[in-house]
């Protein structure tokens, strides 16, 4: 990268910096008549452009404890736009054996765009006077994996470490989970719970790992134990049959196991895990990671996957 030139992301806004990258991409595409070979180019170079400026940005952007990252404010909404646009965009250099194999058609990719651009215009400036709530929040939820067996490779997907993030914008969701950029985002959130906010973020860490290891595969006995000792009508916030299905169900109860036992946990759950009797530490048990987890990542993404997946 020429050092003489400040690239827009670092002294802009950068979701609405990502939103005119890609709407300009998008027209560029549409009003022009560009060939395919023409228009891979393209984006490999927009692709290269987005590399230099992550990791250029990365060191002095996000700070990692016990190997999970962190980043806030302005810093993090600059690693979300470029770790999601870093996903989005086919591979800057690949043999020509590899030509195309993990570039999607005009159509798709434009889609995919288009996907990003939506989700973006959904993201509002806040205040950003949480942060060290989150902060707070994503310290103890860490200690509280770390205590219960979790270690922090288990949240690598494709060798990337997960990254969460706590940007200046307000959502109509507290979190999520985006799963192509492996991202996990903490919006502005108008609770005052610092054990609130530890229970939102194991949620999502709850999601990753389901998506990780547990999606299409058969569930591990020990969780279906636990899913026939509690009932749906005692735990109506918890154990939802509805249209979220099991993986919501899953990390609702990823997130009560992680906590039991703890102050944190005590706070948000005493009344159930009161009601639970023997079978709270029935939940503990069953979500020790050697019991839940198969580690083997998944590998490579689908390059026809939809870019942003939220959970």
């Amino acid at each position: 990268m020429d050092l003489l030139v400040k690239r827009e992301i670092e002294t802009t806004e950068p979701v609405q910096w990502a939103i005119d990258l890609l709407e300009k991409v998008i027209g560029f595409y549409a009003q022009e008549d560009v060939s395919e070979d023409y228009w891979e180019r393209l984006l490999r170079e927009k692709k290269r452009e987005v590399m230099e400026d992550f990791y250029a940005l990365a060191p002095s952007s996000s700070r990692y404890y016990h190997g999970l990252g962190y980043c806030e404010g302005f810093d993090g909404g600059r690693m979300l736009v470029l770790r999601i646009l870093m996903d989005a965009l086919p591979p800057y250099r690949a043999l020509d054996c590899c030509r195309g194999k993990y570039f999607r058609e005009a159509a798709h990719q434009l889609k995919t765009f288009a996907e990003i651009t939506v989700y973006l215009k959904t993201l509002h400036i806040s205040h950003g006077g949480d942060r060290a709530l989150w902060r707070n929040a994503f310290f103890s939820a860490v200690n509280i994996l770390l205590t219960n067996g979790y270690a922090p490779d288990l949240f690598n997907r494709g060798g990337w470490p997960v990254l969460v993030i706590a940007p200046p914008y307000r959502e109509k969701t507290a979190a999520c989970y985006l799963f192509n950029p492996h991202t996990l985002v903490l919006y502005s959130y108008s609770g005052n719970n610092t054990s609130k906010r530890t229970f939102l973020i194991l949620h999502e860490m709850g999601h990753l790992l389901f998506s990780k290891y547990l999606a299409g595969k058969p569930l591990p006995e020990t969780f279906t134990n636990i899913l026939a000792n509690l009932s749906p009508a005692d735990y109506p916030q918890l154990i939802r049959s509805s249209s979220q299905g099991i993986t919501e169900t899953f990390a609702n109860l990823f997130a009560m196991a992680m906590m039991y036992g703890t102050g944190e946990g005590n706070e948000l759950f005493r009344g159930y895990y009161k009601k639970m009797g023997e079978t709270a530490p029935l939940l503990k048990h069953s979500f020790q990671p050697t019991l839940l987890l198969q580690t083997v990542d998944i590998g490579d993404n689908d390059p026809n996957a939809s870019v942003l997946t939220f959970q």
